[in-house]
């Protein structure tokens, strides 16, 4: 089973997490290419190489589970057995990230004045856990059996792939001002747009057309999960036509690339199958490939967040 989509209204509500900007002027495409084609020539950052070792020890974790594209575009998963998704590990990638206030249930039941059921309502897994705290106050040990399973139901939920990227950051050593993790892909797209307009030479990542450029170890590559949005062209017309606003949002997945050579590219990323699983692909020349299901499903590579630092 591929990621779980964010769907439109989740994808709103986790950009209103995201900071503020000043007004955002037109990107400089001339300057933006500019600065992705010399810092993709150059050699990786030094942290780099972190982020690619962090990642393979979650994958290592997770079972070594694998993804390969084939040059006919067909994806084969690994035979090998993979372990059941580790629901504390992926709970201590929303809590690494604060993002733990997002989980919610699937539903949860309301009920009317007299205490009698009446309809169904999203429901939040923090405000779930306060009151099983405060019920079994004295009975720690039914308290953290039903803390527990509420954990498990919240992180069914919701999906996990981008708190998985941004845990890899932050362990990695990266500040807030360096990489602004979120629970949406799209909002880290978008904050390195903000930072190349900005001018923030700290921020350490460059929003690149994969048509530049050649991802390197440590790079993000970051495709689509929504027709409307499945192009760099469609980033940029979203940028356009939003602002930078909370707008902005849409549904897409990112890997952190792990390993270059002269033919394939390896990557690895989180809540693919319910699981953190490398992706091995062909490449074009190094260059990203666009595979003929692009039409056909509406995904396609959106960009390459190109590290800078």
């Amino acid at each position: 089973m591929n990621a779980r989509r964010l769907n439109s209204t989740a994808a709103l509500a986790l950009a209103a997490c995201a900071i503020s900007s000043p007004a955002n002027a037109a990107l400089d495409l001339g300057r933006l290419q500019s600065a992705c084609t010399a810092a993709a020539a150059a050699p990786s950052p030094a942290r780099s190489a972190a982020l690619a070792d962090l990642s393979i020890g979650e994958w290592t974790k997770f079972g070594q589970g694998k993804i390969t594209e084939a040059s006919d575009d067909k994806f084969v998963m690994d035979s090998s057995e993979t372990p059941l998704l580790t629901w504390d590990k992926v709970f201590q990638y929303w809590v690494a990230t604060r993002n733990e206030s997002l989980l919610h249930f699937p539903f949860g039941v309301s009920v009317d004045a007299g205490g009698r059921p009446n309809g169904t309502t999203k429901a939040s897994y923090m405000d779930e856990v306060n009151a099983v705290r405060r019920a079994f106050a004295a009975d720690p040990q039914r308290q953290a059996r039903i803390t527990s399973a509420l954990r498990r139901s919240g992180i069914s939920a919701v999906p996990w792939s981008a708190v998985f990227i941004s845990t890899m950051f932050k362990l990695g050593g990266y500040s807030s001002s360096e990489f602004e993790g979120s629970a949406s892909h799209s909002i880290y797209m978008r904050s390195a747009i903000r930072a190349f307009n900005d001018g923030r030479a700290v921020y350490g990542q460059l929003p690149c057309d994969p048509a530049w450029v050649k991802p390197r170890v440590g790079d993000l590559v970051c495709f689509s999960r929504t027709m409307p949005i499945k192009s760099w062209a469609d980033v940029l017309a979203r940028w356009g036509n939003t602002g930078g606003s909370d707008r902005f949002a849409f549904e897409s997945h990112c890997d952190v690339v792990v390993h270059v050579s002269p033919t394939t590219i390896d990557s690895v990323g989180g809540n693919l199958g319910d699981s953190v699983k490398k992706t091995e692909r062909p490449t074009a020349g190094g260059f990203l490939r666009k595979p003929a299901k692009e039409a056909a499903t509406g995904t396609g590579w959106l960009m390459v967040l190109v590290l800078t630092r």
